[in-house]
């Protein structure tokens, strides 16, 4: 008896970043000098940023279905994610 091969579902693709929220967090970024407390808390608090952290030392910063990481700090993550932000922007055409 032959079985028929069974068919394995493609990967899913990741979601699609969120152009618009990514412009508008990258503009609230560009208000502050340099990454500090009251950023990360505005990020996080108003803006719905979400930081984790793993058992390796890795902070992972998420908003916009975009997520960044960094081996360090929240300051870390959230520089990698703004500059990720950046460069999706203007390869979309949206230069902030």
């Amino acid at each position: 008896m032959t079985k028929n091969p069974t068919t394995q579902a493609a990967p899913k693709a990741p979601p699609k970043p969120d152009l618009d929220v990514l412009e508008r967090l990258v503009r609230v970024m560009a208000d502050y000098p340099t990454v500090n407390a009251d950023m990360l808390r505005r990020l996080e608090i108003e803006e719905g940023m979400k930081f984790r952290e793993t058992s390796q030392g890795r902070t992972y910063a998420k908003a916009g279905r975009l997520e960044v990481g960094a081996r360090g700090s929240r300051d870390l993550a959230a520089t990698n994610w703004g500059n990720a932000a950046r460069r999706l922007l203007r390869q979309e055409g949206r230069a902030v």
